[in-house]
């Protein structure tokens, strides 16, 4: 008598499983064949950009150039002596 339940919760169990794996292999493929949702669109004025940004920095870098340049010189010839 005692091993009576034990072999039905082992049988319903066992049937059981096949039909939950089924049904969750379902409803995972079902949810992911679904249409996908759009990203919204976000549409924003941009501010103007600063002078100093749009202002041309060629002569400054050119003046710093020289003077890496001239020091790179120094620095050489230091060294060869």
């Amino acid at each position: 008598m005692r091993n009576k339940p034990r072999n039905y919760l082992q049988r319903w169990l066992n049937g059981t499983k096949p039909w939950l794996a089924l049904t969750v292999c379902g409803l995972l493929l079902s949810g992911c064949a679904t249409s996908q949702t759009p990203e919204p669109k976000v549409i924003c004025k941009q501010p103007p950009l600063p002078e100093t940004v749009t202002k041309s920095a060629s002569g400054d870098a050119k003046s710093y150039s020289e003077k890496a340049q001239t020091w790179l010189e120094k620095a050489r010839s230091f060294l060869q002596e």
